[in-house]
């Protein structure tokens, strides 16, 4: 099976974030390094895709529960 492989601003298009947030998260750790090409653009695969998403997921669930915590 061919691996599909998504440019980053295709991947900020899809989580709905800026390209520069992600390149942030990758700098800082959060992320791990992109896989590269011989130009150097980060490239993203579906499974690098789902670990971002449940990453952000996880994110959001945080805040959320600050939130929860700061109205009571």
């Amino acid at each position: 099976m061919k691996t599909i492989y998504l440019k980053i601003n295709k991947l900020a298009k899809e989580l709905n974030v800026s390209i520069q947030t992600i390149k942030n998260y990758e700098t800082w750790g959060i992320l791990p390094k992109a896989r590269r090409d011989n130009k150097k653009w980060r490239y993203y695969t579906a499974e690098d895709v789902l670990k971002i998403k449940a990453l952000f997921a996880e994110e959001i669930k945080q805040d959320l529960n600050k939130h929860k915590k700061r109205a009571q």
